[in-house]
């Protein structure tokens, strides 16, 4: 009975034992699912803030990419503006390289016509040159010349020596420098002329020199007649044409023949100097003398060689006398000698 009872007793405890431990697991099994259902509860809160935050940003994005859609469009409209400026500034490049180079040929075309301000110093007679040969002639050959006509005439009464012989020399560089000057206007009417004709008859006349060359034995020479018209005439040449004769005939002014000059500057010369004899109560002058202006004669050409380099240049250089600042009265007055020098330049 006593060993039912234990075993009995032994059960009961046995039975007591593992429902408490199924309980004690029970119990831990809520607080692990609670535990876990926290965590689940906080990750599904934090899970929609996430998706909050997720939906926000998907908007924004959403945003951004219509806005970037619109930014695309108007970069393309930019871009197709670009090309098109591009495209214009292309055509408008063409143009000032145009206009460069036509301003560049109208440049040259006026430095040829003017070479006051710039001047190509390689070219031959340029107009420093001139004026320093301007200045050294004066103080030169006109001094020589001075005291030629003072050799020559030897002067038996009390006269001016000073302003006598510098005014006969200026009056035959003034003389000589109207003549040349007269000639190289006409120089530009003869260059219009033969030009023009050159231009009518050169297929006739560069076929008569093709015969020429084909024939045997023929002459180096091939003879051209022109007919100059004495009249002033507007040819309608090119101005490049008689520019560029201009210029040539500046750059060989210290080479060509001027001697045909002479004689008719002697001439010129020998009547104002009878003329201003005769018109001024006292002329200043020395008495007239045909040995003055044979032992000149090489002053009278230093003269023309001068002045005609003067006139040649592009514009021509002109005289002091042409001035409004030139005294007319100069000769009929006496004068220091420095400032009868000075004004009769």
């Amino acid at each position: 009975m006593k060993n039912i009872k234990g075993v009995l007793k032994s059960n009961n405890y046995a039975k007591s034992r593992k429902k408490n431990r199924h309980k004690s697991e029970s119990d831990d099994t809520c607080d692990t699912n609670q535990i876990v259902l926290k965590r689940l509860s906080k990750k599904d809160d934090e899970l929609r803030i996430l998706h909050g935050e997720l939906r926000d940003k998907t908007a924004r994005l959403s945003k951004k990419d219509d806005e970037l859609r619109i930014l695309h469009g108007e970069l393309r409209d930019k871009t197709a503006r670009l090309s098109k400026k591009d495209d214009e500034l292309r055509i408008l490049h063409g143009e000032l390289r145009d206009k460069t180079a036509r301003l560049a040929s109208g440049f040259e075309k006026r430095l040829k016509q003017d070479q006051r301000r710039v001047e190509n110093t390689v070219e031959f007679n340029t107009p420093t040159d001139v004026e320093k040969d301007f200045m050294d002639f004066f103080d030169g050959e006109r001094i020589d010349a001075c005291d030629v006509m003072e050799t020559t005439l030897k002067p038996e009464e009390e006269i001016e020596l000073d302003l006598y012989y510098p005014r006969l020399a200026c009056i035959i560089f003034v003389t000589a420098y109207e003549q040349v000057k007269e000639s190289r206007e006409a120089a530009c009417d003869l260059f219009e002329n033969v030009t023009r004709q050159l231009i009518d008859e050169t297929p006739k006349l560069s076929q008569e020199l093709c015969l020429k060359r084909k024939e045997g034995g023929y002459s180096a020479h091939f003879p051209i007649t022109f007919d100059v018209s004495v009249a002033k005439k507007n040819q309608e040449i090119s101005t490049d044409v008689v520019d560029g004769l201009m210029l040539c005939l500046k750059q060989t002014a210290h080479l060509c023949n001027l001697d045909f000059f002479e004689n008719d500057v002697k001439e010129i010369v020998w009547e104002h100097w009878q003329k201003y004899l005769h018109e001024d109560g006292k002329p200043l002058l020395p008495a007239l003398s045909q040995d003055v202006l044979i032992e000149l004669s090489d002053y009278i050409r230093a003269c023309i060689r001068l002045t005609w380099r003067m006139v040649t240049q592009m514009p021509p250089l002109q005289l002091e006398y042409k001035s409004i600042k030139f005294d007319k009265d100069i000769h009929k007055l006496t004068r220091s000698q420095c400032n009868t020098e000075i004004q009769s330049l």
